[in-house]
């Protein structure tokens, strides 16, 4: 696992990169923190894959699969604020797997009180070799949300409902502190 993918999932982050969405357990290293913030702000984003990847017609659905296989693959920890970024790490293995994916999909699902699900993102991104990072801004009034992001192998997608070799996660979008 890479250095960066081991920060963010053990240590988390400081109150440097809370605005960004990513948070710091209590009682954590700073000095790993600072290392990681650097290691971020070296970091391009991953651009939108563009002309948007069209599914075969015959796909109706997906199964979600274990990411784990092909990828190291973390989820935004803590709250985020309105405006924030919410940010995505994932390192792919193995580089030639570039060859027989779709891009990265990444859906974000609004959770409303009632239980009611709504999709209210949903974009595709280039899955680059090695370190990969997604920036969403959290554009989205405070509550609870799904990120879903994952890839199709293309020798899948001949199928009805093909594995999207994914991770699903918690985000939890909060007012902006004053």
């Amino acid at each position: 696992m890479s250095l960066l993918c081991q920060a963010v999932m053990l240590l988390g982050a400081g109150p440097a990169l809370q605005a960004q969405g990513i948070s710091q357990p209590a009682g954590q290293d700073t000095a790993g923190v600072s290392r990681l913030s650097d290691t971020l702000a070296s970091l391009t984003p991953n651009p939108v894959y563009s002309p948007p990847f069209i599914l075969p017609d015959t796909v109706e659905g997906y199964m979600l699969a274990n990411i784990g296989q092909f990828a190291r693959a973390g989820c935004p920890a803590g709250e985020i604020p309105v405006g924030a970024s919410i940010q995505i790490l994932f390192d792919i293995d193995d580089d030639s797997l570039l060859a027989v994916i779709s891009p990265m999909f990444v859906t974000m699902l609004q959770i409303r009180p009632d239980g009611t699900v709504v999709q209210i993102f949903r974009e595709q991104y280039r899955i680059l070799p090695g370190q990969n990072l997604i920036r969403i801004i959290a554009g989205f009034p405070p509550g609870e949300y799904q990120a879903i992001y994952g890839f199709y192998l293309a020798s899948q997608l001949k199928e009805k409902y093909p594995r999207l070799y994914g991770k699903r996660c918690r985000v939890k979008i909060v007012e902006r502190s004053p």
